[in-house]
This record gives C-alpha cells, sequence and structure tokens, in this order.
C-alpha cells in the first residue's frame, strides 16, 4: 500500500473520530459538562549534537512551538476526552522546520441503557524506529516516525446478577506508519468476559479473545487466540494486589505456531500517607514498526515518597523478543528522580535513568545515560517560565553510534 493511501486511511479513521464527538448524543447537551483548556508552549533551545553523532557533531539553536488542547465531555450516556499537541520546530542555522502530532482520544458511549455500548480511541504520537540505533525522546527528527492506532469496539455488556456480569463484543484496531517500510496493519478482535464481585475486597475476571491479525506483509497474518483470568484484591487499606495470568497462542499461516505464557501482576504499598512502594511484572504483546509482533516482559520496583521534598527510584529488567524475527534485546536500568517545591511559585526537579541492554543472537552491549534538571516559576497562575537541561550518552558495541548530547532550554508555558 502506499505512503498516500495510508496517509488517507489514517485521516479517515480520525475524521470518524471527530464526526463521532461531535454528532452523537446531542440530546444530552443541556445536562453534559464541558471543559476546555486550551495551552501554548514556546522553547528556545541549544543542542550541541543534533544527529547524534561520535564526530563531526552538527549543533543548532531550536525554536519550538507546542499548541495543545485538552477537551473533556461528560453527559449521561456518552464520555469522552481529547488531549492534541502539535509539536513545530524549526533549526535556526540549518533553515529547516519539521513538525509531529500527539493526540490522544478516548471516547465510551452507552447506546442502549445499561446493554450495549461503543468504545472509540485513537494515538497518535511519534515512536522510535529501530531501538537499537541513537534516538531520544527530545529529537523527533532523528530515527522515529509518527503513528496512529485506532479501535473502535461495539459491546454489550449484561448485569446477569448484582455480583456477576457478562460482556461479549467485537473491536477492530488499524495501525499505522508514516514511513513507508512500516508495517501496517488491521485487527478484528472478538471477545467474551464474565466478571465477578466477591466483596468489596476481591474482584476477578475470565475472558477469552481471538484476534484475526491481518498485516500489510502478506507473510505475517496470523490468528491469535488468548485466555486469561484476572484478580483485584484490597488486602489492606495499605495494600492493593492486581494480577492478570493466561495464555496467548498465535498461528501464522506460514505454518510457524507460537505460543508463550502472559501476566500482568502489581503489589502496591502505602506508607506514611505520602510514599508507594510497587512491585510489578507484566507480559506484554505489541506490534512493533519494522519487525512485527513484539513479547515485552518487564519485572520493576518502584518506590516514590514526599510532596514538597519528594524522591523516586526503581530498578527494573526488560525483555524484548521479537517474534518473527531470530532477535532478543535485554535491558537492566536503574532509575532515580528528586524533586523540590518549597513555594506554590517556584519548583525544582532532576532525574536521572542508567539502562545497560545486550542484543542477541549477536551478543553485543550498550549502556545508556539519561540525565534532565529543571527549575519552573510561575509568573502568573496560567503562565510558567522554565529553564531545562538534558543530558544524553550511549556506549556502544558499534563506534558509530556512540555519542554525547547536551541540550539546554528556555520555555515558557501560558494556559488560556
Amino acid at each position: 500500500m502506499s505512503p498516500h493511501k495510508n496517509s488517507l486511511k489514517s485521516k479517515i479513521l480520525i475524521l470518524i473520530s471527530v464526526l463521532h464527538l461531535l454528532f452523537y448524543n446531542y440530546t444530552t447537551l443541556e445536562a453534559a459538562e464541558l471543559s476546555v483548556v486550551p495551552s501554548i508552549t514556546v522553547r528556545e533551545e541549544y543542542d550541541d549534537n543534533i544527529f547524534l553523532t561520535k564526530d563531526n557533531k552538527a549543533h543548532d539553536y531550536i525554536t519550538r512551538a507546542m499548541p495543545s488542547i485538552s477537551m473533556a465531555y461528560k453527559a449521561p450516556s456518552w464520555d469522552w476526552e481529547l488531549d492534541y499537541t502539535l509539536h513545530w520546530w524549526y533549526y535556526a542555522q540549518r533553515g529547516e522546520s519539521d513538525s509531529s502530532h500527539n493526540a490522544a482520544l478516548k471516547s465510551k458511549t452507552n447506546v442502549l441503557k445499561n446493554f450495549l455500548y461503543l468504545d472509540v480511541s485513537d494515538a497518535y504520537s511519534s515512536v522510535i524506529l529501530e531501538p537499537r540505533r541513537p534516538s531520544t525522546e527530545d529529537n523527533l527528527s532523528l530515527n522515529r516516525t509518527d503513528s496512529n492506532t485506532f479501535n473502535v469496539s461495539p459491546y454489550i455488556k449484561h448485569q446477569l446478577t448484582s455480583e456477576t456480569s457478562f460482556s461479549l463484543g467485537y473491536r477492530y484496531t488499524n495501525i499505522w506508519y508514516k514511513v513507508d517500510n512500516g508495517i501496517d496493519r488491521q485487527m478484528h478482535t472478538g471477545f467474551a468476559n464474565i466478571e465477578h464481585t466477591f466483596s468489596p475486597k476481591l474482584k476477578t475476571l475470565l475472558g477469552v479473545e481471538h484476534t484475526a491479525d491481518r498485516p500489510d506483509r502478506d507473510n505475517s497474518e496470523n490468528d491469535q487466540t488468548t485466555g486469561l483470568i484476572k484478580i483485584s484484591y484490597s488486602i489492606s487499606p495499605k495494600t492493593e494486589f492486581d494480577a492478570m495470568a493466561g495464555y496467548k497462542w498465535i498461528n501464522f499461516k506460514q505454518g510457524n505456531n507460537v505460543d508463550r505464557q502472559i501476566y500482568d501482576a502489581s503489589l502496591k504499598y502505602h506508607f506514611h500517607r505520602i510514599g508507594t512502594a510497587e512491585l510489578k511484572a507484566t507480559s506484554t504483546f505489541t506490534t512493533s514498526p519494522l519487525y512485527g509482533i513484539l513479547e515485552t516482559r518487564i519485572q520493576q520496583f518502584l518506590i516514590r515518597y514526599g510532596e514538597i521534598l519528594s524522591l523516586n527510584g526503581g530498578i527494573f529488567h526488560e525483555e524484548g523478543r521479537y517474534i518473527e524475527i531470530d532477535r532478543q534485546d535485554f535491558t537492566n536500568g536503574v532509575t532515580v528522580g528528586f524533586g523540590y517545591k518549597p513555594t506554590p511559585r517556584f519548583a525544582f526537579k532532576t532525574s536521572g535513568t542508567y539502562k545497560k541492554s545486550k542484543f542477541m543472537p549477536e551478543g553485543t552491549n550498550r549502556e545508556n545515560y539519561n540525565s534532565f534538571a529543571g527549575i519552573d516559576y510561575s509568573l502568573t497562575q496560567k503562565t510558567i517560565i522554565s529553564l531545562l537541561y538534558n543530558y544524553n550518552k550511549e556506549n556502544a558495541a558499534i563506534d558509530a553510534n556512540d555519542y554525547t548530547n547536551n541540550i539546554i532550554g528556555l520555555q515558557i508555558k501560558i494556559t488560556i
């Protein structure tokens, strides 16, 4: 499929979402609550290595403009939220500009009261193309592309008893990438769930779903079947436990079959009123822009404490396994953060991350260092001026991928 058709498809899906927001359920306007919060952020920054290279570094002065809007609409039978930001930037010395978008739409409609529902969501953002190549969250021009994920899901939910409900539905998913070689796909999913509440402290869900995954790349067509059980249990007022366990079977049209355990567990403990400690383990299946289905397993421990003076940190282990090619990425890391807000107008924050990765089957290693520091000062309730600094460094097995990167910026955000 041509890039033009992919772009057109994405725009049509976004248009469907917008029309759904504008025209559905107009009869409830009098009882509805609508909030609209526009804002604009302007930043001037100096970047000493805009191409993230080891040698022959190119620096530039970058102007960024980020107008955004947040909207929320709540009515008796229809809730939706929309967050949108246009990110435009201009390189002064190169005389070039570029742009990207970030949008998140969520809509939930009760078509027939307490029985038939319609969920619509759309997410547009910049994503990393090749995780093993240099990239940063600040640099949207290098090793990144725009992506759009659209979901629409009609389903029925019936209350069998006061404690038990049954859901049956369909979900259509469309994933699009701006680059020519991105693997766009359409997914058709049927699902059924039974939820049961044993007590205010204990809730369970038993679910099954089947997905027909149809990427634009023919040899990747597959069918996926998943069975799972979820438990949510409040052990005490300070301790919460949530867990999901199940199994996924993936059958490719070319004959290669894969089956995996899936899980998502979290144990959270609240201490001293302003502190939390959390132990998490997750297993998810997503799609990558260039390499198809990706299984990601993450184990992490997180701790947060404080309000005026806040501290946070964590350790994590991440495994990324690509189902369709012989490739695995393993990463261990540490995160730390510190914040200080002595007055309502002044805030200081700093954070850092260290990651060490191993790439298989090559057996090569990589280290990444990322740090951030910022000072915010509220000129008024709706105007914040900030001084920002970012540092990024990579030590890679491939010398050409080594780089250091410093960014310093002055930013103002005005909420209208």
